[in-house]
């Protein structure tokens, strides 16, 4: 079986808004990570990646409910 050469980037606004929808209350990390088709270890990284200042996230970056919608912008797919 051949190996997928081309993956699919995305950007740090992508990266926060996506760590900010797991961090919800009563939202689990798998399933942001299952409804923005991404695995949830990214997730994970993308969160210690934040919290380590290596994505830098936009200040107007917030999420204030469940009922947030989000674009996803993913690149290169």
């Amino acid at each position: 079986m051949a190996r997928k050469t081309k993956y699919g980037t995305y950007g740090d606004d992508f990266k926060a808004t996506a760590v900010a929808l797991g961090e919800l209350p009563r939202v689990k990390a798998s399933d942001v990570a299952h409804v923005l088709d991404i695995h949830p270890v990214m997730l994970y990284r993308w969160k210690k990646e934040l919290n380590d200042g290596i994505i830098m996230a936009k200040k107007d970056n917030k999420i204030k409910g469940s009922d947030s919608l989000i674009e996803t912008n993913k690149v290169g797919c």
